[in-house]
């Protein structure tokens, strides 16, 4: 019987047998049937297995003219809160307006908006769609977030504190078919600092913060813990306005920080740090010399 593998999950309190989950407000929870206790975890759903889509739609010199800049302001997202010179100034010397990860649908809105308006528009498929690390099925304590950054490629950061073992895996969009992936070990100091700094936002009440804005990054953070699960969304927190949104998303950056040794996971990071208003881009990398990027 020693050798027998578990493949049951059983109840944590009793060790009894778990019922059928239900799943409500994006929360699913399974009960035990001996003792009542309920296991409750994010729920996923299945990926959509449709293509995503990219658009570019370009306009006759380096930045609009003011025609096409109030053109743009009729059909593109939160462009409508600009002025024309605003959106002007937007894209002062550029020569294209692009979107990344669209659906199908979304994408043929856009280019007929587009394309009724005189611009000329590019379509293309992504490719494969981006595959995202699995956290461990067993129950476990997570905290994560996933990124979608203005100019730079998506990725995501998620620690996870189990009986296994303390982890953090990041992961990047690198290309369209591609997802850079790395598991690091949390070393016991660094997980307890982390945990100190995570416990002090009472992470399962973090608000969304959704401000309007065209530039900066959308976050979805998720929370995992033995008390609940949570997810939140926000747009390019502010430290000050929006301190525990901010604060979350800083102390994932920073852990991943100390311990990614991949340098396109390395590259990831250091494009994130221009979108969380966290100080100067410099890290110094303790030994003899003193080594400062």
């Amino acid at each position: 019987m020693g050798n027998e593998v578990e493949t049951e999950l059983k109840c944590l309190k009793c060790g009894g047998p778990f019922g059928e989950s239900t799943v409500e407000g994006g929360i699913v929870s399974t009960p035990c049937l001996a003792c009542g206790y309920v296991m409750q975890g994010i729920y996923c759903a299945a990926v959509d297995p449709q293509p995503l889509w990219r658009i570019r739609i370009h306009w006759s010199g380096k930045g609009p003219t003011l025609k096409e800049a109030a053109l743009l302001r009729q059909f593109l997202p939160k462009h409508a809160h600009y002025s024309i010179q605003e959106v002007r100034g937007l894209y002062a010397g550029a020569t294209e307006w692009s979107e990344r990860m669209l659906s199908k649908d979304d994408m043929l809105q856009l280019r007929a908006a587009a394309e009724a308006r005189g611009f000329q528009v590019e379509t293309e498929e992504e490719g494969e769609n981006i595959v995202w690390p699995k956290l461990p099925m067993r129950p476990i304590t997570s905290y994560g977030a996933e990124f979608n950054l203005s100019f730079h490629p998506k990725g995501a950061i998620f620690a996870t504190f189990g009986e296994l073992g303390s982890q953090v895996i990041i992961a990047s969009d690198r290309s369209p078919t591609t997802t850079e992936t790395e598991t690091v070990d949390i070393p016991l100091e660094r997980g307890v600092r982390f945990l100190d700094e995570i416990a002090a936002l009472d992470p399962l009440g973090i608000p969304n913060a959704l401000p309007s804005g065209i530039d900066g990054m959308t976050v979805e953070g998720f929370i995992r813990e033995a008390g609940g699960a949570w997810k939140f969304h926000a747009w390019s927190p502010d430290p000050r306005k929006h301190p525990r949104q901010h604060g979350f998303i800083l102390a994932l950056y920073q852990l991943a920080s100390d311990l990614a040794r991949q340098p396109a996971l390395i590259e990831f990071l250091e494009d994130l740090h221009g979108y969380l208003q966290a100080g100067l881009p410099v890290k110094v990398y303790d030994g003899t010399p003193r080594r400062i990027r």
